[in-house]
């Protein structure tokens, strides 16, 4: 019944590039793409999200990383995602700790792991991500910060006040 729902979910919210960065397999690409296009192909979200599983589950961490961020962010199964991010992310993934640290700041308040992945992030992302490295060097040593400092105001809150003024500063928002 879970995995039906959550074909359902995939038909109506799964981006169409959603495989597209990090996996070479054409397979699991046209079967992204059919499940994606919601024409009623929910075998091909299950086939697709299977063999992520099973790809992870044989230590590939673009498949670890894109299981993990199709569960966090396509179907709001976000706790069962962050072990899925966090193998992908310390195992020479950084785009992951990306992923995996705006959830930790954001959703969890786990600001110890989310310094840790931005941190990896920040010293290992190229220059094509050159964004993201930039946001997650600043926010590796603000949340390092904010955990010192919690006389004045409550850590994850000062965190993520921090990374809501980097987005503004950076125009993230951009029309």
């Amino acid at each position: 019944m879970k995995k039906i729902i959550l074909v359902f979910v995939c038909l109506f919210f799964c981006n169409a590039d959603i495989l597209n960065h990090n996996i070479d397999d054409k397979t699991i690409i046209n079967l992204s793409k059919e499940c994606n296009n919601g024409n009623g192909a929910y075998g091909s979200c299950v086939e697709m999200l299977e063999k992520l599983k099973l790809g992870c589950k044989k230590n590939n961490m673009n498949y670890c990383g894109e299981y993990g961020r199709i569960l966090n962010v396509d179907f709001d199964r976000r706790e069962e995602s962050v072990s899925l991010l966090y193998k992908a992310c310390k195992n020479g993934r950084p785009a992951y700790c990306y992923e995996l640290y705006k959830f930790d700041v954001y959703a969890r308040g786990n600001l110890k792991r989310a310094k840790e992945v931005a941190q990896i992030a920040c010293e290992n992302l190229g220059q094509s991500n050159e964004i993201i490295k930039k946001e997650t060097c600043f926010m590796s040593k603000k949340i390092d910060e904010c955990i010192k400092n919690t006389n004045d105001i409550n850590p994850v809150k000062c965190s993520i006040e921090a990374m809501e003024k980097y987005k503004e500063r950076e125009n993230y928002g951009r029309k």
